[in-house]
């Protein structure tokens, strides 16, 4: 099942900072949920990605992406 997503990041400064290297993660973290990211773009303060998600509710991996990115975001990439 392919889905369309978009969300925002409310620490935009921080953010685009981390912004380069926030794409691998999120890779990264589809991949742990047996997910996909067909196609995505990282703006300025938010996200778009065309997911696919054959095991899991796309919402739920999206939470999971969302959440484990924060996390990652609040840490500062270390």
């Amino acid at each position: 099942m392919d889905e369309y997503v978009v969300w925002k990041c409310r620490r935009k400064t921080r953010y685009e900072k981390l912004r380069r290297n926030l794409g691998e993660v999120i890779h990264q973290l589809a991949k742990q949920k047996a997910s996909r990211i067909e196609e995505g773009r990282l703006r300025s303060d938010h996200a778009h990605m065309m997911i696919t998600s054959a095991k899991y509710a796309v919402s739920q991996v999206i939470g999971y992406i969302q959440g484990k990115s924060a996390i990652h975001v609040a840490r500062g990439c270390r």
